[in-house]
């Protein structure tokens, strides 16, 4: 078994520099690795969209109701990963912000469906080019092989973890 680099020194007691602790070094562990990346990713997302007057999760579900028109309050939870009050009161707040209309189901008048407004398709737009520009940003020290091989794994990583 080989050990993870930076981590004898760790454990001799090398000196860390002072201010500047490399908890990957320490701790190569994907998990840690992830987490890492995803609070210093949705730090920016946060800054990025707030200019929209969007949080990341009004972007998400812009860009998937704009690929799913029609979509049901289940299914949007179920795909953004949101529990189904928190579902109702981003959707709530989307419509009182004339981003999105409520529909009734074609097939069954007691549900709900979801599509963008003229406003929503264009502040779908708008955070489409937020998170390709947060996108480039993340993934620059990648070459395009690394980019495309990194969403692959973390798209079948995303998918084989749903509920």
């Amino acid at each position: 078994m080989t050990r993870a680099p930076g981590l004898a020194s760790i454990k001799s007691g090398a000196a860390v520099r002072p201010g500047r602790l490399e908890p990957l070094t320490a701790a190569p562990i994907f998990g840690l690795a992830t987490r890492l990346l995803d609070v210093r990713m949705m730090k920016r997302a946060n800054a990025l969209f707030a200019r929209l007057g969007l949080t990341p999760a009004s972007a998400a579900a812009l860009l998937l109701i704009e690929a799913n028109p029609g979509a049901r309050h289940g299914e949007l939870a179920r795909a953004l990963a949101i529990q189904p009050p928190n579902m109702t009161k981003l959707l709530n707040q989307m419509i009182g912000e004339e981003l999105l209309r409520r529909e009734e189901a074609p097939a069954d008048r007691r549900h709900a469906t979801f599509a963008l407004s003229p406003r929503g398709r264009r502040a779908a737009g708008k955070a489409r080019a937020a998170m390709e520009a947060l996108d480039s940003e993340v993934l620059s020290p990648l070459t395009a092989d690394e980019r495309a091989t990194l969403i692959d794994l973390t798209t079948k990583l995303a998918r084989a973890l749903a509920d």
